[in-house]
């Protein structure tokens, strides 16, 4: 897949490609999908703990728009500051965890020249970490003055049948019919974590096809026994 196919610009960090606003429960969630999906600058902050959609909605926001208009960096994967040195500042530009270049001089001040640049231009800053920016743990106080002026949105965990419908969303994207009682064995055999299911999920497709099995309560036991679960 290529940057172009998928609205990112020129940076060689790839999208996965189920991450889509079609493929995100929105549930409780609703109002920052909807603040994702309006042309409002200056952006959107997400904050929301692990497995309530962050990185998914951060990925559809970029997936969503036209090629060469938007970026998506991973920050915890150790990018350097100059990693946003010249992006355009008309462009969606989306920040995940941003919590772990808090505190770092050389990044905190690069992200108040694009913040400014952005501002000036149209751009659009869509931001994810753990908390709200005054908890983030931002040293220069300008930078976290500027980014709680973003639209703040805490994402609300989906719950036992939200997750349940999320899970099934992300089966029917790969094409799979999982069943109400195979999820159901799922989830309450696994962990309580969206980004675990969804693994667990592209390994039961993969062995289904190779079986040539449908996704039934007996084929997915055996699978998780094999795998030692």
């Amino acid at each position: 897949m290529t940057p172009e196919s998928t609205g990112q610009l020129p940076l060689d960090i790839g999208l996965d490609v189920e991450a889509r606003f079609d493929t995100y429960y929105a549930g409780p969630n609703g109002a920052a999908v909807a603040a994702l999906n309006a042309p409002a600058a200056p952006g959107v902050w997400l904050s929301g703990a692990r497995g309530s959609g962050r990185s998914h909605l951060l990925q559809a926001a970029v997936a969503s728009q036209p090629a060469g208009h938007a970026l998506y960096l991973p920050l915890r994967m150790g990018l350097p500051a100059t990693a946003v040195d010249g992006l355009p500042a008309d462009a969606v530009i989306c920040l995940d965890d941003i919590e772990t270049i808090a505190g770092d001089a050389d990044w905190e001040r690069a992200l108040l020249v694009l913040y400014e640049r952005m501002l000036e231009q149209g751009g659009r800053l869509i931001i994810s970490a753990p908390a709200r920016p005054a908890d983030a743990g931002f040293e220069l106080a300008d930078l976290e003055s500027r980014l709680s002026a973003l639209s703040l949105f805490r994402l609300q965990p989906p719950g036992d049948a939200g997750q349940l419908e999320a899970l099934k969303m992300r089966a029917e994207a790969r094409g799979l019919r999982l069943p109400d009682e195979t999820a159901r064995y799922l989830a309450l055999r696994l962990p309580r974590d969206l980004a675990v299911l969804f693994d667990w999920l592209q390994l039961l497709d993969a062995r289904s096809l190779a079986a040539n099995r449908r996704l039934t309560v007996p084929f997915v036991r055996d699978v998780l026994r094999a795998e030692g679960v």
